[in-house]
């Protein structure tokens, strides 16, 4: 009975917020449904950082949920250049572990932007299923 609350309100807070919005009107109230198939989209929101979204139905999900929240749009751009981007990319040195999926294979990263920047420099799209460490354990 929550869950039937919770889709309810859901369209009630996107129309308040779409209303509350005079200078800037837009609002996404697509509801995706994306498939896991795999053809990458590499994309930037500020042309200094790369992102790789598993498809471009992921990307318009993720952009509608952007507008919604008044963030950047991520836009495409060329493998090459999203590439160039990761390789500049420093992440910190905080182990704070994600398990991500790819393939079906698991894998544990350092933190979540080792494992975006390991999606960006090889176009693997892992898929984040939970904080912590994968068993087996497979660190990169």
């Amino acid at each position: 009975m929550q869950f039937a609350t919770i889709l309810i309100a859901l369209p009630i807070f996107l129309a308040t917020y779409c209303e509350s919005q005079l200078q800037s009107p837009k609002c996404c109230n697509v509801a995706y449904d994306c498939s896991y198939e795999e053809n990458p989209v590499w994309a930037s929101t500020s042309g200094q950082i790369c992102e790789v979204f598993r498809n471009e139905c992921v990307m318009m999900s993720e952009n509608c949920d952007r507008l919604n929240e008044n963030r950047p749009e991520a836009k495409k751009i060329s493998q090459k250049k999203c590439q160039d981007l990761c390789r500049l990319q420093n992440c910190l040195m905080v182990y704070n572990p994600v398990c991500g999926i790819y393939n079906g294979k698991r894998r544990t990263f350092g933190n979540n932007c080792e494992m975006n920047k390991y999606i960006c420099t090889t176009g693997q799209t892992f898929i984040a299923l939970h904080r912590g460490s994968c068993f087996p354990d497979r660190t990169v």
